[in-house]
C-alpha cells in the first residue's frame, strides 16, 4: 500500500489531497508451445512463459481436456534460459514453467488455462504440434549472424536483407518441402508477435528466400517467423515441422536538402520580400510530411525542434516574438516586418512518422546599399 500526496501553491493560497494506492502483482504475457513438434503417445514438455510481476501464483492448463494445476513464483524480473531453440521474443524477462504430459491426438493441439493470483485471474490460449512420429526436420535456422538463440540485437535493415534457413533433412523420398514466411511488428523484444497485426507478403513467403526492403515498412521492430514443413506427396501426411524467428529493426529514415533563395540580402527600396523554399517537396512520395520555418538574429537562438521555436524570443527577427514564422514547401517574410540586423540565421524542419526531424540553415548576410561615385571636377 502507498500513499500519493500532492501539493499545489500559487502567491494567493495553498491545495493539497492524498490517496492510498494499492500496488498488485499481475501476469502481463503468456506463451505456450512445445518447442519442436511432439510425437504422439511419447512423454514430452509443454513449455508455458510468463512474464509478469514478482509475486506468487497459481496457474490451471488444460491439455487435452484434462485440467492440471501449478504453483509458481515469480522472483526476479530476468531468467537464464540455455540451450532453448528460437521464441518470437526475448525470453529473458520470461518465467518457464514446464508441463509433462503424454498427448495422443496427432495435429495441432489447443492448450487453454488461466494463471490467477488474490485479485487478478489471466486467461491464455495456444497450440502444440504433435505428430504421427519424431519430426524428420531439425536444428532450423535463420541465417541472421544469431548463433546464441532466442533476440540479440536487432538487425537493422538500412536498404534490404535476404533471409534464408539452414536446417536438417532426414525425411524419406517422396517428401516436399515448404516454406511459410511471417512478418509482425512489436513494440518492444519483449512483446509477443500477433497475427493481428501480421504484416502481408505475397509471392515472397511461400519462397526459401524472403527479402526484405527498408521501403517497404514502416520504421520499427519487426519479428520474423519461417515455418518449414515436410510432407509426403502421396498421402499429405505432415512428416516434419520447425519454427524459427529473428528481430529486425527499420531505423527511421533520413531527409536530405538545402534551403533555396540566396544568402545575401541588398538593403534597397526595390526588395520588398524574403523568398525561400526548401530544395526538394517530400509530399510528392510521402504523406504527412511537415515543413516549419524558423527566423532569428542569432544562430544560437534556432531550435532543434519545432515546438520550442514556437515560444516567444527576445532575438526573433520580429522583435519580441517567436522564432516560427510559418509552415509550408516555402517561407515569404515581408521587408516592413524584419528588425533591422547585419545577419538573419533561416532554419527549416522537415518532419514525418517514418523520418527523422531534420533541419537545414541558411544565413543572410545584409550589405547595405553602395554610396553613389560622384567625380568632381
Amino acid at each position: 500500500m502507498y500513499k500519493i500526496e500532492a501539493t499545489v501553491t500559487n502567491i494567493i493560497s495553498q491545495s493539497s489531497s492524498w490517496a492510498l494506492i494499492e500496488a498488485l502483482p499481475q501476469i502481463y504475457n503468456v506463451f505456450i508451445s512445445s518447442l519442436k513438434p511432439i510425437p504422439s503417445y511419447s512423454r514430452n514438455y509443454v513449455y508455458a512463459f510468463v512474464r509478469g510481476d514478482i509475486g506468487d501464483y497459481m496457474m490451471t492448463i488444460y491439455l487435452q481436456g484434462r485440467p492440471e494445476n501449478h504453483s509458481f513464483t515469480i522472483s526476479k524480473l530476468e531468467y537464464d534460459h540455455k540451450d532453448l531453440p528460437s521464441l518470437p521474443f526475448d525470453a529473458k524477462s520470461y518465467k518457464l514453467i514446464k508441463v509433462e504430459r503424454v498427448l495422443y491426438h496427432i495435429g495441432m493441439q489447443q492448450v487453454t488455462g488461466f494463471i490467477r493470483n488474490s485479485k487478478q485471474s489471466f486467461p491464455f490460449v495456444g497450440w502444440v504440434d504433435v505428430l504421427e512420429t519424431s519430426s524428420c526436420l531439425e536444428d532450423l535456422r535463420i541465417r541472421d549472424g544469431n548463433y546464441q538463440g532466442g533476440f540479440e540485437k536487432p538487425l537493422k535493415v538500412f536498404d534490404y536483407l535476404t533471409f534464408s534457413v539452414d536446417f536438417k533433412f532426414t525425411c524419406k523420398n517422396m517428401s516436399e518441402v515448404r516454406y511459410k514466411w511471417l512478418v509482425f511488428p512489436v513494440a518492444t523484444d519483449m512483446d509477443m508477435a500477433t497475427y493481428t497485426y501480421e504484416v502481408e507478403f505475397e509471392k515472397e513467403s511461400f519462397e526459401p528466400e524472403l527479402i526484405i526492403r527498408a521501403d517497404t515498412l514502416s520504421p520499427g521492430l519487426y519479428v520474423i517467423k519461417v515455418k518449414v514443413t515436410s510432407e509426403n506427396v502421396t498421402s499429405d501426411v505432415l512428416k516434419g515441422k520447425l519454427k524459427d524467428y529473428t528481430l529486425i529493426e527499420i531505423p527511421k529514415r533520413k531527409l536530405h536538402f538545402v534551403i533555396l533563395g540566396g544568402n545575401v540580402l541588398q538593403n534597397d527600396n526595390n526588395m520588398t520580400v524574403l523568398r525561400f523554399k526548401s530544395s526538394i517537396d517530400y509530399n510528392k512520395y510521402h504523406r504527412h510530411i511537415s515543413y516549419n520555418w524558423f527566423c532569428s538574429i542569432t544562430k544560437e537562438e534556432l531550435p532543434t525542434r519545432t515546438v520550442m521555436g514556437k515560444i516567444q524570443r527576445k532575438d526573433s527577427c520580429f522583435d519580441w516574438h517567436t522564432l516560427w514564422v510559418t509552415s509550408g514547401l516555402v517561407m515569404e517574410i515581408s521587408m516592413n516586418e524584419l528588425r533591422q540586423s547585419e545577419h538573419y540565421y533561416i532554419r527549416l524542419i522537415i518532419s514525418g512518422p517514418h523520418y527523422d526531424a531534420t533541419y537545414a540553415d541558411q544565413e543572410v548576410v545584409v550589405q547595405a546599399r553602395r554610396a553613389p561615385i560622384v567625380n568632381l571636377k
